[in-house]
């Protein structure tokens, strides 16, 4: 018989037969289990009111109603409620039977609990040498619940046919506990609203993912990086392998040497198996896998053939190594794919091409109608011979916890997606994002993040075509030529934001082209903000535009360690505001304008050509500008501490530019122009060579009667000008410091 410890007995010297009232001893708790004393417990008789507390029971002190008082000090009659005392127990006797009990206190209200059983024996702890049979109370045509249980050495046995009970009102039928077979279904109520209630079958079928391991697949797939092939032979080997003879059937699948996946027709011994087909190449240290071929069972599962599925499957994934064909599977809208986690539950491909999982499609790529979310998480891909990971082109998807080693890690399209904390690892392009290159079309409302990526072999990201696409706090560590692509000249993209990301460049040149740069920017872009990222060591660029850039802003960076030979931040075109942005130890200039228009605020610089200075003094200094298109740039308030460069150097094609309020540490001065002029220059330092103009602006200016003024500047001033006003040349020597204008011509004063 089962048996079950009775946890409520409580100490009680009465012998059982002597006894003619039932004990029941009540304890009261709070939430946090103190005690509650002064409590009012009510024993009513049932049926009870529970509004009224009617009707009160008659309760005793004793189980005799006489003699020594067990409880609350009278062994006659007692008060009906009893009190809880200070270790929060109350106790009374009554006679046997079926009673509800109410708990009343200021702290939890009113509590009452129907059916509480006062019988014999119960609530006492019983000599280990007795045995006590429960007796049977009724109350009308029910049955006591326990009624006929054992009780012998302070444990509870069930009675020979099982505890009777009470079903729907009546006592036409017992539902044992133990011991039997339930012959007929039974309906629940609905869904379970606690932990320890009983579920449907739909409430579960709903909750609880469909096994992989339910729908035929095996996960037993082993990675081998031994085998040995010889062409024109069907034999295979592997020194490290353990062939059973079970394996037969199995398939193989390798990065050389095999047409394909390759059944195992016989087994030879535990290093050696005979393939289907005959291998195509000699080989050897090859890497391989073996095992059940699971691609039909995900298909199954997920419904990935076919029009779209009128029952959506949420498949889990079971710890395992499932060896896979690409371009089959697919998760259709509204459907899960779920690993047990992302180094757990691995997928294997041995194609060269197409993607392993596709979202939102059927396996042939047809579109799934509606709008529910496709989901896939936890999940471990692989492809050893470059196929790419997962395909998402739907209106909402979410891509998470992934661990990737493909060509391309992520390709999506669609709306309102999520890519989150995925890692990359070694794959071709991390995430690509495919757009038509039209605003409010497609591909938009995308948000990538919290994602890691190792080593790409191209890029960790490329976009081509997107709109209100936000990339933010990534790492992209190590790319070999970019970390962040905007590709395909032919598509805009459209408010951009790049923020909170890292992208590192490796010491080691086998992790890097010599082309490699962090953000290359070779389509249109509108609306592009790239702030709050840290660059480290860019190879060629840390940003790179090649392409037109409206209303483009870098605000707020780190750049760090520089290795470009031509600037960290390079423009060819576009029109950029570059605010405060913080340049460490590069090994050029800060920024290097050549064909764009920028407003260059607030930008810190330090350890500026930390490999050398340029020789000639236009170049020598972090931000340059060098041609025509840069009119119209304003450059103010940039700051630096080293003494060895200006903040601003212009060229001689540098036209109509600003600068004011720049410092350096430089003690030549702030900045240095060598432009074809105008020129204006406020509240600094300005250096120009003597045949150059070197107008300066308002601020330099002092207003006098009828048009003239008195301006002051670097240099000899040239040009027209109004007569009687004068120039200061704060460079100028005895007799070429102060010059007055004399028939709209400048003239030299000599001062002894």
């Amino acid at each position: 018989m089962k048996r079950i410890f009775w946890l409520f007995l409580l100490i009680c010297s009465e012998a059982y037969g002597q006894a003619s009232y039932a004990r029941q001893d009540f304890y009261f708790q709070n939430a946090q289990g103190q005690a509650i004393s002064d409590a009012s417990v009510y024993v009513l008789t049932q049926p009870a009111n529970i509004s009224s507390l009617t009707p009160l029971a008659t309760i005793y002190g004793s189980s005799t109603g006489s003699g020594t008082a067990n409880c609350r000090g009278s062994a006659v009659t007692i008060t009906n409620p009893v009190m809880t005392d200070g270790f929060e127990h109350a106790c009374a006797y009554a006679t046997p039977g079926l009673y509800t009990v109410c708990y009343v206190s200021s702290q939890t209200g009113t509590n009452c609990y129907p059916d509480q059983n006062f019988f014999l024996g119960g609530n006492k702890r019983i000599n280990p040498s007795t045995q006590y049979t429960i007796p049977c109370y009724s109350s009308g045509d029910v049955p006591i619940q326990g009624c006929g249980a054992v009780i012998s050495d302070n444990v509870l046995s069930a009675p020979s046919g099982g505890f009777s009970g009470n079903l729907n009102g009546t006592a036409t039928g017992n539902l044992p506990l133990t011991g039997e077979t339930l012959t007929g279904p039974l309906a629940l109520a609905g869904a379970p609203t606690s932990s320890l209630q009983a579920t449907t079958k739909q409430y579960t079928d709903k909750a609880t993912p469909l096994s992989m391991m339910n729908n035929g697949a095996h996960g037993d797939a082993i990675q081998l990086r031994d085998v040995v092939l010889s062409n024109g032979s069907t034999t295979l080997s592997s020194a490290s392998a353990s062939f059973v003879s079970t394996d037969a059937g199995k398939s193989f699948a390798c990065v050389a040497g095999l047409s394909g996946y390759l059944s195992i027709s016989s087994v030879t011994d535990s290093h050696d198996v005979v393939l289907a087909s005959a291998a195509t190449a000699n080989e050897s240290g090859l890497q391989c896998h073996y095992g059940h071929d699971d691609t039909v069972a995900f298909q199954n599962a997920l419904q990935s053939t076919g029009s779209y599925p009128s029952t959506l499957a949420n498949v889990f994934v079971p710890p395992g190594t499932y060896l896979v064909h690409s371009n089959t599977i697919a998760v259709r809208k509204g459907e899960t794919l779920i690993g047990a986690g992302s180094t757990l539950s691995a997928l294997v491909s041995y194609d060269s091409s197409n993607f392993m999982v596709q979202m939102g499609t059927n396996a042939s790529g047809t579109s799934d109608p509606g709008g529910l979310v496709p989901v896939v998480e936890n999940l471990y891909l692989q492809a050893p011979n470059a196929s790419n990971g997962i395909m998402a082109n739907a209106n909402g998807f979410t891509i998470e916890h992934n661990w990737l080693q493909t060509n391309i890690g992520i390709q999506v399209q669609g709306t309102d997606g999520i890519v989150s904390e995925n890692t990359c690892d070694q794959c071709g392009v991390f995430v690509i994002v495919v757009g038509t290159g039209t605003d409010y079309t497609s591909t938009h409302s995308m948000l990538i993040t919290n994602n890691r990526t190792y080593a790409p072999k191209y890029a960790c990201f490329e976009i081509q075509g997107a709109y209100d696409l936000i990339i933010d706090d990534n790492y992209c560590n190590y790319p070999y030529q970019f970390g962040l692509y905007f590709n395909n000249a032919s598509y805009t993209s459209y408010r951009v934001k790049i923020t909170n990301n890292q992208f590192s460049s490796s010491t080691s040149s086998s992790y890097y082209s010599p082309t490699e740069q962090h953000i290359y920017i070779a389509a249109p872009v509108y609306g592009l903000q790239i702030a709050n990222n840290t660059f480290a060591r860019g190879i060629s660029a840390d940003i790179y535009n090649a392409s037109n850039v409206f209303e483009g802003q870098i605000n707020d960076n780190v750049f760090e360690d520089s290795q470009a030979p031509n600037g960290s931040i390079q423009i060819q075109s576009s029109r950029w505001t570059v605010i405060g942005n913080a340049f460490i130890n590069g090994n050029s200039w800060a920024i290097n304008d050549v064909g764009g228009v920028i407003a260059a605020h607030g930008n810190i610089f330090s350890g500026i050509f930390s490999g050398g200075n340029p020789s000639n003094p236009r170049d020598n200094a972090a931000i340059h500008l060098t041609t025509a298109a840069n009119a119209g740039s304003v450059i103010s308030g940039n700051v630096s501490a080293d003494t060895t460069y200006y903040i601003l150097g212009q060229s001689g094609g540098a036209v109509n530019t600003t600068s004011f309020g720049n410092l350096s540490g430089f003690s030549s001065g702030d900045v240095y122009d060598e432009g074809n002029g105008p020129f204006n220059s406020c509240n600094e330092r300005t250096t120009a060579p003597s045949a150059v103009l070197a107008s300066t602006c308002t601020a330099n200016v002092l207003a006098l009667n009828s048009g003239q003024s008195w301006r002051s500047g670097s240099g000899t001033p040239s040009g027209s000008c109004t007569s009687g006003s004068l120039y200061t040349n704060s460079a100028g020597a005895a007799s070429t410091t102060l010059y007055v204008c004399i028939s709209s011509a400048w003239k030299a004063v000599a001062i002894p």
